[in-house]
Formats: C-alpha cells, structure tokens, sequence
C-alpha cells in the first residue's frame, strides 16, 4: 500500500501541470490500481475515494480528447465501478446517481463512436 501512495505522490506531481492524456490516465489507473487494492483489503469508504479522484482525471482526459474511445471506455467502466463500491457502502441514492453518469458516459462513447462493441459489456 505504501508503494501505491509513493507512485501516485510521484505522479500527481507530473499530471497536475500535465495537459497530455498519457500521463494524466496513468495516474488515473494508478488511483484505480490503489482503490481496487483497498477494496479487497475492506476499506471500501477510501477505496471509494481513490476510483473518485481517478473519475476527475479521467474526465479531465475526456474533455481534452472528446474523441478518444479508450478514455471514454475507461471512464465509463471505473465510474460503473465507483457505484458498485457506493453500493456496498449502502450509499444507494447515490450509487444510484453514478450508474447515471456510467450510462451517460457510454452513450458519448457510443454517439462518438458507434461500432465500439467493448462499451455495452460494461453495462
């Protein structure tokens, strides 16, 4: 967990002023990476927080490149994730509040680019 912390302190650094997609979804999955890791271990309201702090960056990503299918599909899938996270928290209004985002950000992906068959599996 310790080695987690250090590479997204590391990273953060280099994405914060980054306006290139490359880095800010590598930190992005570095947080996934990090909360998918806390979750197993039960501590599912920080692992929570760390799939959200990844969700902004991938957002941030999505804004820079509208086009991009892999960002949208990422940020699609970890928001799914986010929810079933919210779930377990028994946050459901909220949960219930993120599957919307998730939708929504498949049907961009699918408006964008409508042969994309990996974007329904998520759902």
């Amino acid at each position: 967990a310790e080695g987690c912390r250090e590479g997204i302190a590391s990273l953060a650094a280099v994405a914060r002023e980054a306006t290139d997609t490359p880095k800010v979804t590598a930190l992005a999955s570095a947080h996934a990476t990090y909360g998918n890791m806390l979750a197993k271990a039960g501590q599912v309201d920080e692992a929570a927080r760390q799939i959200e702090t990844g969700l902004a960056l991938l957002e941030r990503a999505a804004q820079a490149n509208p086009n991009s299918a892999g960002v949208r599909r990422t940020l699609a899938g970890s928001t799914v994730y986010l929810a079933q996270l919210q779930v377990k928290q028994k946050q459901y209004a909220l949960a219930t509040k993120t599957y919307a985002r998730a939708v929504k950000a498949m049907r961009e992906l699918l408006n964008i680019h409508p042969g994309d068959t990996a974007t329904p599996v998520l759902l």
